[in-house]
């Protein structure tokens, strides 16, 4: 990785961090130029306004996202296997980069919000879908949408990476890593349960 690129991630690891603590309007550039260990007339270089790297943050947040959701259309992997997939590698995703999912919520409750969305595939279309519908027909698990699905996945798997300030307020920091961590590991095993209705 070139010095450009790799000044360039510091700098967006150090606004990401800013944004999530002061949101946008009163993230400034002279803080996220400290805390990336920059002068500011650097951080202009590379993005010119506060705009594009705010910009920037959300696109390499969503895309990191994205890729998480690709596991739904992967055709070598078992519903089970997916699920075991989706918790890990959230789980990786979270302890890499521990503010991804807060950020993405906070922007998403915007009124006007600048996310770039786009559909990476019909979740409906998916691999995941068939392989709901099929263990359904042959007994396997109750009935559920692939929709319904996704809600579900998210809910439980990702709420608490998004709440984790409210967690701590609830165990000590030393015993939280712990608890988060047998969570994970026990959580593909009570996904197959709900979806047995069990």
């Amino acid at each position: 990785m070139s010095k450009d690129n790799i000044t360039e991630q510091h700098i967006l690891q150090a606004a990401e961090a800013v944004f999530l603590e002061d949101g946008f309007h009163g993230a400034r550039l002279q803080k996220i130029a400290q805390r990336a260990q920059i002068n500011q007339a650097s951080l202009h270089y590379y993005f010119r306004n506060k705009e594009n790297l705010y910009r920037k943050v959300l696109e390499n947040n969503l895309e990191h996202f994205y890729k998480l959701l690709e596991v739904f259309n992967d055709e070598s992997l078992s519903l089970a296997g997916k699920i075991e997939h989706f918790v890990r590698k959230s789980w990786h995703l979270a302890q890499e980069r521990p503010h991804l999912f807060r950020f993405l919520i906070m922007e998403l409750h915007k009124e006007n919000n600048v996310l770039p969305l786009k559909n990476i595939f019909s979740i409906e279309d998916s691999h995941l879908a068939k392989q709901l519908k099929q263990a359904h027909e042959t007994g396997l698990i109750a009935p559920i949408s692939v929709e319904q699905f996704i809600i579900y996945l998210l809910s439980v798997t990702h709420y608490i990476f998004i709440a984790q300030r409210s967690l701590e307020c609830l165990f000590t920091f030393s015993s939280l890593p712990q608890v988060v961590e047998e969570y994970i590991t026990q959580l593909p095993r009570h996904i197959l349960r709900y979806l047995k209705g069990d």
